[in-house]
């Protein structure tokens, strides 16, 4: 038995055992280099991932991937399988397919295109602007692949590309003119708050790319009650210098985003409310994670508007909630329990469930201290912000911690 067989047979009898961890450790693996593999374990690895598909995802995107086992050489069932997964949010299977896909049809700009998107919303926009650069026919031709080229170059600080499309606008393009208008105005408001220092720049080009404010030192450290409850604060913070007219705070229902949700409407002074029980107006909605919640749990908040999200746990860079099968394996545990003041100390995890009312543990969470030192550049940053108009406001707080990896685009 080759090395290859074997972990593809270690998959399956992790498949088997309904371990979704052991199946996906070397799939995961070889659909990442799926362009270089031969005929025969391309065929091996999709055929074992439509299994995965089935099992976790849905049949119709499985029964894709057997399509495209068939002939594993054929751009046309690779193309359609990688844009279900991007679409999906099966992020990393999505680019390896799609990339064996332009490998037998490079002349076809819309393998090109979906590459790209699959590398920005990887985060990898350096990466998606090389790509859509190798086929300059992809950008003159089509229209979204245009705009896609000029987001890329934006969120690595060239905004010429951008100035340029709304020059000339495409008509095609009229829903996506809003958001770069955004980024411009954020990119004019927030150039003296980037000069602080480089984590401030990072800071500030994340908000202007992302809409979304970085709230926590960059990517450092694990949470702990201390740097929750810091972050708590610097949302307080936001809320107060924008003058937000915010009716409710509330959270998906999951304990620990209803935890976390509690213990910030005390700091901001705005009642709580469960997601199903809304007054409507401007919402303060509150998420632990977003990965392990269900697509349900995440149209219900798609459905408040408007709303500021606060995102303990950041997601990516450009699409702030979604789903993905690996999502569950990754959700970082809270620093509240029984033993948080133990774990505060010594970290170790607290106890799973702590059988108090939650709002006796978000009262604890809301009056526990907090650290004093403000990020770089945060009160220029605030102040930056409050003087754009609300279209170019950003729409998220997020939270980088549990080594989510820099801010910087």
């Amino acid at each position: 038995m080759t090395e290859v067989e074997t972990h593809l047979a270690e998959s399956r009898q992790a498949l088997a055992a309904e371990d979704l961890h052991g199946t996906l450790a070397w799939i995961e693996l070889y659909l990442h280099g799926l362009e270089a593999q031969p005929a025969e374990i391309a065929r091996a690895v999709l055929n074992l991932y439509a299994s995965v598909l089935e099992a976790w995802v849905d049949a119709p995107t499985a029964q894709l991937a057997r399509a495209a086992a068939l002939d594993t050489d054929d751009p046309v069932a690779l193309h359609r399988l990688g844009r279900e997964l991007l679409d999906k949010h099966e992020l990393e299977p999505s680019r390896g397919v799609l990339s064996r896909a332009s490998r037998f049809a490079p002349e076809r700009p819309d393998l090109w295109h979906a590459r790209a998107a699959a590398e920005a919303r990887l985060g990898q926009h350096a990466q998606a602007a090389t790509l859509l650069e190798q086929a300059p026919e992809a950008v003159r031709t089509l229209p979204l692949t245009r705009y896609l080229h000029a987001i890329a170059r934006f969120s690595h600080k060239d905004p010429e590309p951008a100035r340029s499309l709304l020059r000339a606008p495409l008509p095609a393009l009229a829903p996506f003119v809003a958001r770069l208008e955004a980024m411009l105005a954020r990119h004019a408001a927030l150039a003296p708050a980037s000069i602080v220092s480089p984590e401030a720049e990072a800071r500030a080009w994340h908000a202007i790319w992302t809409a979304q404010v970085v709230i926590d030192p960059l990517g450092k450290g694990r949470a702990t009650l201390a740097t929750v409850r810091s972050s708590l604060a610097a949302v307080a913070e936001a809320v107060a210098a924008w003058h937000l007219p915010l009716v409710a705070v509330t959270a998906p229902a999951d304990r620990d985003s209803e935890l976390l949700a509690r213990a910030l409407a005390e700091g901001v002074a705005i009642p709580f409310q469960p997601i199903d029980a809304l007054p409507g107006g401007p919402t303060l909605v509150a998420i632990w994670d977003a990965r392990p919640l269900s697509p349900s749990a995440l149209a219900r908040v798609d459905a408040i508007s408007p709303r500021l999200t606060y995102l303990h746990q950041r997601v990516t860079a450009d699409i702030p909630l979604h789903v993905d099968i690996v999502g569950r394996l990754t959700a970082t545990r809270p620093p509240w329990g029984h033993a948080a003041e133990v774990f505060a100390l010594v970290g170790e995890p607290p106890p799973a469930h702590d059988p108090r009312p939650l709002a006796v543990i978000a009262s604890e969470l809301a009056a526990s201290p907090s650290d004093p030192k403000a990020p770089d550049g945060w009160q220029q940053l605030l102040v930056a912000l409050a003087a754009l108009p609300h279209s170019a406001r950003p729409q998220a707080l997020v939270a980088m911690t549990s080594g989510q990896g820099s801010a910087k685009p």
